[in-house]
């Protein structure tokens, strides 16, 4: 009904419209159907908007992510194909950089190592301890996650592995084990480096000849200077 004669056509109505469009086909026959256009009117006005945010590392906005500070302007278009303007002044705070040191090195199975965390104010551990360091006693070799927050209420987090040595195996033999009284046996230990025997003798084995049934205790020491006894 606006004498367009092609099956396609590009409208720009400025208010909402109805459009008729008559088909024919082959045998002379025609359909009619018509379709309707809504054009909203008056929500296409320039609107404005400020934001002031700030944020921790980066800030999301429509979409688009920011990590410096600054001022920023953004254009959208809403459902109706109006366009807003909106202002952002926008704070980015770094995010704190957390750190945890440890006593020592590495320790051997069961005993004390100390944690301490850096770069924030206050801490929270994977093990639920929210204190800046922490005594643990693992007994295999262990990560712990520390959470830290900073002044500005940003968080970031760190890992720390413990390294626990295991205590040496220890294996000790008597040959014989049975022996009458003024006889001799050969007592040897091994699994550790150093030996040190309650009898005050510190080698990897000995020759005993007891006057009585006795219980010989032996501590020995491996190269990481964890320490395991035998009997």
């Amino acid at each position: 009904n606006n004498s367009i004669t092609t099956a396609s056509q590009t409208l720009s109505p400025t208010a909402t419209n109805v459009y008729i469009v008559t088909a024919i086909n082959t045998n002379g026959c025609n359909v009619k159907r018509q379709i309707t256009v809504n054009v909203l009117q008056g929500t296409c006005m320039s609107t404005a908007s400020n934001i002031t945010a700030t944020a921790c590392g980066s800030y999301i906005l429509n979409g688009t992510t920011y990590t410096v500070s600054g001022g920023y302007t953004q254009t959208v278009t809403n459902i109706g194909g109006c366009d807003s303007t909106i202002s952002l002044s926008l704070t980015v705070n770094p995010l704190p950089t957390i750190t945890s040191s440890l006593s020592t090195s590495s320790i051997c199975s069961g005993l004390p190592i100390t944690m301490t965390a850096s770069g924030g104010e206050t801490y929270s551990w994977s093990n639920f301890v929210n204190s800046v360091s922490q005594t643990v006693t693992p007994i295999i070799t262990t990560s712990y996650t520390i959470s830290g927050t900073d002044v500005n209420g940003c968080l970031n987090t760190a890992v720390t592995t413990v390294l626990v040595n295991s205590l040496p195996t220890l294996t000790i033999l008597a040959n014989p084990t049975n022996i009458c009284k003024g006889t001799t046996s050969n007592i040897s230990i091994t699994g550790a480096a150093n030996y040190n025997w309650s009898n005050s003798v510190s080698a990897a084995s000995q020759t005993v000849s007891p006057l009585a049934t006795i219980i010989y205790i032996v501590t020995g020491t491996d190269a990481n200077g964890c320490i395991n006894t035998a009997t």
